[in-house]
């Protein structure tokens, strides 16, 4: 029978829905029943989590359980929802047949079930690929507690029996081994922080380097390859070209330092794209081809460098000289070259480059008013007025879509806005964060802020709706007046799951707590995992009131909204898990808490186990935390981690990102292993315990970073160490800053004080220095001559 909207006000809207569906439900005050599922086949795996909490029991569920568990595309919450009902109903998930039986549904198992489970049955499901393939989608408690699982089952430090894409799950301290197996390792999906962790390992134990994986190689960092010679370093990087592999600043800056002069005008072109980016035109003018130079930058991730940085403008001056087209149009050639240099050009350059710098810029993450105006113009060139654009026009423009601003918008006819946005602002959203916050602005700038009104101003909200626009209605509905008045509740309430992923402003977020005041009272624990973004409109004293039992309840909160403004009811949200279930933090919870650690109060950092540390496949980082904070996880991660003390590099990954906490005598020990410490980990560290250092172990920290300290004159940390030292120790180590301390002259000399320092004159010191003594030795020779 036709789809009728009485249908789908009770489907999952993360998908338009089907033209006709099989059966019809009941009237909204009675259960499903068997014959309800009977009839959505296939397509029962719409109805929205919400529906199946009020709308199915377990009795019925296990009914029809076989069906469901072929049907495909459950959500996490989905699947959650009905396999807490049938568990509930008595239904036994005991072994692995059981659970093998749950097909597509396997995603949504409680983290109780996995823990039950056999260790032979573990070790069976690891091996079942579509059982391994529905866990990967499944919450982070379940995909962690399998992989925990799997290793207790598993003799030794082998992780053959991890499958690759659950291998992010593994903790980073069974990655801590000197003795490090290749073949099983270059399959899996690692993190980069795993990676740093193991990557010296690997580095020692073979040198076919371009045999390693992107997520292998995705590991380096300066201290794991100082003990190469520069061929084997040179061999390393040349690896990384090809691998798809995203380099960071810090890596880049290391490979410049330690190739600068090893690349020569015949190897050029066998090193990764960014490295050439960053190292710049100028170490390689007249030695290479300038277009072949360019055209192999042009592959870089130019956002590495900010818009305003001399490196990048230089690139592009020295690009425009090598093409000649300094002042003319740029060709197809000629971008096809600049590649994603062509981010750079200003507008007037790409107002009359060939339109093929539509396609050229659809990599670019982020434009400036000068360059939206000019791509505007090249659109309207090529495609006519936007009142003439449709969804064909608007799809074939791809990611430049983005870039429209909103008196462009307002001339696109809304229909065709409404058939192409929501499709692309899903796109958008995973792979271009900032693009997806900019046309959601621009989409929403026409909509004018009407008086507060009870009344619905705008076209009422239905779930049809819903399902069809999805993130265009954050654009739509703009003022807390319209959505409360245009949100009926029971549209709210079906839909809890994907308005709780909208990214609606704070007040309106506000509106949509507000309704689940009036329409449950007290939040039952079934649906505080669909909240997303408004479970932060809740105050720490209401969050006190939830019932959060289990592991799955507290990931979602925790994960489904960006609380690091509200780290107070983060606080909130570990107190009532921890009060629920009598226990301290696991291995779990720390994984969950990573983002937002530094909400745990003294007395919970203490508590932690060192087990509960070493279980954890996710840095705790304690970067923004207070420095009390940071002395306390500091102790508790050298604690727990004291047994990987035999690998150093590993010992100070894995302490790296809590490393703001350290004492001087661990400082003093990480600097004899030469780790070439980041200057970005070196300005986390504790002022009070940096003074401490030597000018020796300050260069063997930090190592070829040791001048960018030059650039941070007033760091904290930089500071605190230059003000604790004299001229003469700030000297020898080549750096251009003000001491705090004065040397003390010779016998004989006599300390006239130079001029008091002026901000912006640090290279003028030793000069001045110099001075002073020339005057001390001249009275001290008119004063030998009169006496």
């Amino acid at each position: 029978m036709a789809a009728t909207p009485a249908l789908w006000s009770c489907l999952r809207p993360s998908q338009e829905p089907p033209g006709t569906v099989t059966g019809v439900l009941p009237n909204t005050t009675s259960k499903f029943s068997v014959e309800t599922f009977e009839g959505l086949a296939p397509f029962a795996f719409r109805l929205t989590p919400t529906v199946l909490l009020a709308k199915a029991d377990g009795q019925t569920l296990q009914q029809v359980l076989p069906l469901l568990s072929v049907t495909g595309s459950w959500s996490p919450a989905q699947a959650s929802v009905i396999l807490n009902k049938v568990i509930q109903n008595g239904y036994q998930i005991h072994d692995v047949s059981s659970v093998l039986t749950l097909g597509t549904l396997a995603l949504g198992l409680p983290v109780s079930v996995l823990d039950k489970l056999d260790t032979k049955d573990i070790l069976l499901l690891a091996a079942d690929q579509n059982f391994t393939k529905s866990m990967e989608q499944a919450p982070l408690p379940a995909k962690h507690k399998l992989v925990q699982r799997i290793l207790q089952s598993t003799p030794g430090s082998t992780f053959l029996n991890i499958p690759d894409h659950l291998a992010d799950q593994i903790p980073q301290s069974r990655l801590a081994s000197l003795q490090i197996s290749i073949s099983e390792i270059s399959q899996k999906k690692w993190t980069a922080a795993q990676a740093h962790v193991f990557f010296q390992a690997v580095l020692k134990s073979m040198q076919q380097y371009s045999s390693l994986s992107s997520a292998v190689l995705q590991g380096f960092h300066c201290g794991a390859a100082n003990f190469l010679n520069s061929s084997q370093f040179a061999r390393l990087v040349k690896a990384m070209k090809g691998k798809h592999m995203r380099l960071a600043d810090s890596q880049l800056s290391c490979m410049t330092k330690r190739l600068t002069g090893e690349i020569t005008s015949s190897d050029f072109e066998e090193y990764p794209a960014e490295v050439l980016f960053y190292m710049g035109p100028d170490k390689f003018s007249n030695t290479v081809n300038c277009q072949k130079y360019f055209h192999l930058v042009g592959q870089a991730n130019v956002d590495l460098l900010s818009r305003v940085s001399t490196k990048r403008q230089l690139l592009l001056e020295r690009a425009k000289a090598c093409l000649e087209t300094s002042t003319s149009m740029f060709s197809k050639e000629n971008l096809l070259i600049l590649g994603n240099l062509s981010c750079a050009l200003n507008g007037s350059d790409i107002a009359k480059s060939d339109p093929y710098i539509l396609t050229i810029l659809q990599s670019c993450m982020s434009f400036t008013e000068d360059q939206l105006a000019a791509i505007e113009q090249q659109l309207e060139n090529k495609y006519g007025s936007p009142s003439t654009w449709t969804v064909g026009t608007l799809t074939h423009m791809g990611g430049i879509a983005g870039a429209l601003r909103s008196r462009t918008l307002q001339r696109i006819s809304e229909t065709e806005k409404t058939l192409f946005f929501p499709d692309f602002l899903s796109q958008l959203k995973t792979w271009n964060r900032h693009q997806f916050t900019y046309i959601l602005e621009q989409l929403a700038k026409p909509q004018r802020q009407k008086r507060a009104t009870t009344d619905c101003t705008r076209t009422p909200l239905t779930t049809e709706m819903v399902v069809k626009e999805r993130d265009l209605l954050v654009s739509k509905y703009t003022s807390s007046s319209d959505l409360d008045a245009c949100l009926p509740d029971d549209v709210l309430r079906t839909n809890l799951e994907t308005f709780g992923k909208l990214e609606f402003q704070e007040p309106l977020l506000q509106v949509l707590k507000l309704k689940l005041d009036k329409i449950f009272g007290m939040l039952p624990e079934d649906y505080l995992p669909l909240l997303g973004n408004i479970a932060r409109m809740y105050t720490a004293t209401e969050i006190a009131y939830w019932n959060i039992t289990t592991a799955e309840t507290f990931s979602a909160l925790v994960t489904g909204a960006s609380w690091q403004k509200d780290l107070p009811k983060v606080k909130s949200l570990v107190i009532q898990h921890l009060k629920a279930n009598g226990h301290q933090l696991d291995g779990t919870m720390l994984t969950v808490l990573a983002p937002y650690i530094c909400a745990l109060e003294d007395t919970q950092i203490k508590a932690i186990h060192s087990e509960a540390i070493r279980g954890t496949s996710e840095a705790i980082n304690t970067s923004v935390c207070s420095q009390h904070q940071k002395n306390l996880f500091y102790s508790q991660l050298r604690a727990a981690y004291e047994e990987n003390q035999g690998s150093p590099d590993a010992y100070y990954q894995l302490l790296k990102p809590a490393i703001g906490g350290a004492p001087s005598k661990d400082l003093i020990r990480f600097a004899s292993g030469y780790p070439d410490m980041d200057v970005a980990t070196f300005t986390t560290l504790n002022p009070d315990e940096v003074k401490k250092l030597s000018p020796q172990n300050l260069k063997d920290l930090l190592g070829a970073n040791l001048p960018e300290l030059n650039n941070l004159a007033d760091d904290p940390v930089v500071k605190a160490w230059t003000q604790a030292h004299n001229q003469s120790d700030v000297n020898s180590l080549g750096l251009h800053l003000v001491a705090g301390l004065q040397d003390q002259p010779p016998n004989g000399f006599i300390d006239i004080p130079s001029a008091p320092h002026i901000p912006g004159r640090a290279t003028t010191y030793a000069k001045d220095h110099k001075i002073q003594l020339f005057y001390g030795m001249l009275i001290s020779l008119v004063l030998s001559d009169f006496l």
